[in-house]
């Protein structure tokens, strides 16, 4: 079979610009300041010809050991490595710098070289790509993994300087400052609907991962949807990925929660005329709000990744991300030693996703049983499940806690209670960790009955709380 990298060779010639790579290298030799400028955005790789690779490696040898650097100290170090004759002699390097007018297009020209140099990268990839699509003995699945992968990875190879001026960033904080003074308190971030919490975070940020945990069945996805519902409802699109429950159930919810009708009596058919009114009315209200579901099972960091990126290019607007929940993620690769070492995986690659797309991302995460094992039932970010790099990775840890109210029957699910009886609870937010913000706790009223969160302070009267 003839492979997919030959086959290219053969028909084309990989994208170059010689005498782009000329400019760059004749404007390197002649000002050591353009020398450190081009460094800082090219890799020896980026230069098509090889002869060209073997002076950029040379000069920042000479560059590196603070030698003079000129034609001499050049042709003498090429001369010494026996290459010399091979990058075509000392007339070769005359031609270089005769060549350049001036060092000042230095950047212009290596930018030129660099996107060059992305082409053929890209080239390569495809054509692993399609040799793996040949010849592997892995699944589709996994060979699609990798290559979204080694894709992304690409698109991550941004061209720019390693240092910037901290008074560039001075400036952009105290932008910052003047816009907070001037709101007095308001939202910096993405307002989550819930005013205590809101004014704790000063709503969600730009590109920071946020991880919102607890024990099973106290009301994760409840509170991360009414979270998206809130968000929508404002006309910032939000999206869900639903590993656990499907689309269908997702809306069930959302229609419930912003009905306030009892989704038990919608699931079993058990509905009253004036229920039947508020679901139709609320459903004609929301149906076109910009909340997105993806119910695909056991997506990748990759795949997820892709869906993302494509509802961000078809909604610039997108605003949050949901992952329901991480411990349902895999990474797809059998090269993966323990599950630890998985869970940070996928937990890093949301973290970068967040920074990527530069919007928050809200993952839920399962709690471990030491909670339970502990008198006061308090949750630590110790709790975490599965891997300390969830701790390390989110730049806000949010814990929603349970206790039941005096009276209650503690230790009994609701639906095990067949007596009349029924246990209330108290719910309160835990913020665990802040990176640039205040820990503590908000108290949080929740509507088990159709799956809806409310701020502490709400009327008793289901008709006076808030929609």
């Amino acid at each position: 079979m003839v492979k997919a990298e030959s086959l290219v060779s053969a028909e084309r010639t990989l994208p170059h610009n010689l005498e782009a790579e000329k400019q760059v290298l004749g404007a390197m030799i002649r000002d050591t300041d353009a020398l450190h400028r081009v460094h800082e955005v090219l890799h020896e790789s980026a230069f098509y010809q090889p002869g060209h690779q073997t002076i950029y490696q040379v000069l920042l040898e000479l560059s590196a050991k603070n030698f003079a650097i000129d034609l001499t100290t050049l042709s003498a170090a090429l001369e010494q490595r026996g290459e010399l004759n091979a990058i075509g002699g000392p007339y070769y390097l005359f031609e270089l710098v005769d060549s350049v007018a001036s060092s000042a297009n230095a950047e212009f020209y290596a930018a030129i070289v660099r996107e060059r140099a992305m082409r053929r990268m890209l080239i390569r990839q495809c054509s692993t790509i399609i040799n793996e699509a040949y010849d592997s003995v892995d699944e589709s699945e996994e060979i699609i993994s990798r290559a979204e992968a080694s894709i992304f990875q690409l698109s991550q190879k941004r061209a720019g300087r390693s240092f910037d001026r901290v008074g560039k960033y001075l400036d952009i904080a105290i932008e910052k400052i003047q816009l907070a003074h001037e709101k007095q308190g308001a939202m910096t971030g993405l307002a989550s609907g819930y005013r205590d919490l809101d004014q704790m975070t000063a709503g969600f940020q730009s590109s920071d991962l946020i991880i919102l945990a607890a024990r099973p069945s106290v009301g994760k996805t409840s509170l991360v949807l009414n979270i998206a519902e809130n968000v929508s409802l404002t006309g910032i699109t939000a999206g869900i990925f639903s590993l656990e429950m499907s689309s269908e159930q997702i809306a069930e919810r959302v229609l419930c929660s912003q009905a306030k009708v009892n989704l038990k009596h919608l699931r079993s058919g058990f509905v009253t005329k004036r229920d039947a009114a508020l679901l139709f009315q609320t459903a004609d209200r929301i149906h076109d709000i910009p909340l997105y579901v993806d119910d695909t099972p056991n997506l990748t960091p990759t795949e997820i990744l892709s869906r993302s990126r494509r509802l961000k290019s078809e909604h610039p607007d997108l605003g949050l991300l949901i992952i329901d929940y991480l411990q349902l993620m895999s990474t797809g690769s059998k090269r993966v030693e323990s599950r630890q070492q998985e869970v940070a995986e996928i937990s890093r690659s949301l973290k970068i996703l967040a920074r990527d797309l530069h919007i928050p991302i809200i993952a839920c995460s399962q709690l471990s049983r030491a909670v339970e094992k502990r008198d006061d039932h308090v949750p630590r970010l110790s709790d975490l499940r599965e891997s300390g790099a969830i701790e390390q990775d989110a730049d806000l840890v949010i814990f929603l806690h349970r206790e039941p109210l005096k009276g209650s029957f503690e230790g009994e699910e609701e639906e095990e209670l067949d007596a009349g009886r029924q246990i209330h609870y108290a719910y309160k937010l835990i913020i665990g960790k802040h990176r640039n913000g205040p820990v503590g706790e908000v108290d949080i009223y929740f509507a088990r009955e159709y799956t809806r969160f409310f701020d502490a302070a709400v009327p008793t009267s289901d008709d006076d709380a808030p929609f």
